[in-house]
């Protein structure tokens, strides 16, 4: 029996298989997903392109990358602090902050 064919026969199998490989690696990265309360700005090779919607989004495999951002309020609790006034009265103050994105592509170029 000839080996030539056998290691042939493999080869053929192994580049098909790499082939097959390549291809489900391709189109996982080439498929984003973006929940309903997130916003995802795209770049690709570091360059801002345009927000991702809600849903299933198809972007550039390999070369681009997203930031998420979540459009949902949230809230910073500062911590009581006391005063004195003027007129030597002692007063505490408490608060929540309310933090909310309103334009993501402001926030992903303009905020630090």
């Amino acid at each position: 029996m000839d080996p030539l064919p056998l290691q042939t026969g493999f080869g053929l199998v192994s580049v098909g298989l790499l082939f097959l490989m390549l291809v489900v690696v391709t189109l996982w990265q080439s498929v984003a997903i973006v929940d309903a309360y997130d916003k995802e700005a795209l770049t690709v090779f570091g360059e801002y392109r345009k927000l991702l919607e809600p849903g299933i989004n198809f972007i550039p495999p390999f070369v681009s990358r997203t930031y998420a951002f979540d459009m949902r309020t949230q809230t910073l609790d500062v911590p009581r602090q006391e005063a004195i006034t003027r007129d030597n009265s002692p007063v505490t103050a408490d608060a929540v902050v309310y933090i909310k994105v309103m334009d993501a592509k402001k926030a992903f170029l303009e905020v630090d």
